[in-house]
């Protein structure tokens, strides 16, 4: 289950190159079956933890204050959008019609959206018991989240056939940004929030000052990788996400602007001087690099280099085959032009042998 698409060579000849790789119809299925569910459970439990019970997300949140507490309004919107983009994701998965979408969310984001949602449906439950025990367990959940939305992303990232791109937007926007959406905010706010206070470091009470450096430390470390995976692949949707978490954290409504150390107001825009560079930088780079490319484009792939050596054969193959006809059909038209004299001598070939017969039979 493959489309296909050409490649240019030097030379400037096309040939056929398989672009988009099969995928396991049971690998589909199951996706089909778990991503709406997992959906379904992570909206129930969010909204039954942030609205319903008492406890909630937003009142524990609230005790256990860090530096990675983000504004309230703006997380709110950036989980509606999510939620949003994902139930356009089911819809994708649904009716997906062509096999490169269905390689895309077969291969591509697999079942790491719907085990990272029951991941983070786990977690919630978890946040408002507010006990040591229940917050190590719900960093575990955080944790495999976010590896497994790592793996996807960097697998649509990085291999051609499934990487983002504006010639298929709706496939963007439902496929490719919900799951970088959703890696951005547990590697941005999440699991640092979540892990300080699984390490005793975010008590009831006032922030403590012993989170400074290594809050100082975490949003460096994290924009810097964050901005290098921007440039290398042209995420633009992973670089924007993680600006607009940064700056929803350096307005927190919880924990004041003028009431941040400096280290950490520092660190943060430090962390959206890079992404913002990186994703200007990497545009430009890009076309840059287009411009060259279009002068000359060259298999990508090994894969590409060897379907294209394969057709570069069968080409010349059918070339020879060609000439070899036009020598045939040369003769034949030869023999078939003979004189009368080369008739009477018997040089007229293989239709030419019956003339003389005939003739000296008379």
């Amino acid at each position: 289950m493959s489309d296909s698409r050409s490649v240019t060579s030097a030379g400037g000849a096309r040939a056929p190159v398989a672009a988009t790789p099969s995928y396991s119809t049971a690998s589909f299925g199951r996706l089909q079956i778990f991503h709406p569910i997992s959906l379904l459970v992570l909206v129930a439990s969010f909204a039954i933890t942030s609205f319903v019970v008492d406890p909630n997300l937003k009142s524990v949140s609230k005790v256990h204050l860090t530096y990675f507490n983000p504004n309230d309004t703006w997380l709110m919107g950036y989980w509606a959008v999510l939620f949003i983009l994902q139930v356009g994701t089911a819809l994708s998965i649904a009716i997906a019609a062509t096999d490169h979408t269905r390689a895309l969310l077969a291969n591509g984001i697999s079942m790491s959206l719907p085990i990272a949602n029951f991941m983070l449906a786990i977690w919630a439950p978890l946040f408002i018991v507010n006990k040591i025990p229940a917050f190590i367990a719900g960093e575990v959940m955080l944790g495999i989240a976010t590896v497994l939305l790592t793996i996807s992303v960097m697998v649509t990232g990085v291999k051609q056939a499934y990487g983002p791109t504006w010639r298929r937007p709706v496939e963007w926007a439902m496929i490719h940004l919900p799951a970088r959406m959703f890696l951005a905010v547990l590697l941005h706010v999440d699991i640092w929030q979540q892990g300080l206070i699984s390490f005793g470091l975010a008590p009831e009470g006032p922030i403590s000052s012993k989170t400074i450096w290594p809050s100082f430390i975490i949003i460096v470390s994290v924009g810097l990788a964050t901005a290098m995976w921007t440039f290398a692949t042209t995420d633009l949707a992973f670089g924007a996400a993680g600006i607009y978490l940064q700056l929803a954290i350096l307005f927190s409504n919880r924990v004041k602007f003028d009431s941040r150390p400096a280290e950490v107001v520092a660190a943060h825009i430090l962390a959206i001087v890079l992404l913002s560079v990186a994703i200007v930088a990497s545009l430009a780079w890009r076309r840059v690099t287009s411009r060259t490319e279009g002068r000359i484009a060259l298999p990508v792939s090994p894969h590409e280099e060897a379907a294209l050596a394969q057709a570069e054969l069968e080409a010349q193959a059918a070339e020879r085959r060609a000439r070899s006809r036009r020598e045939e059909a040369s003769r034949l038209r030869e023999g078939s032009e003979a004189t009368p004299s080369q008739l009477e001598r018997g040089e007229g070939g293989e239709e030419a042998a019956p003339t003389r017969k005939l003739g000296s039979a008379q």
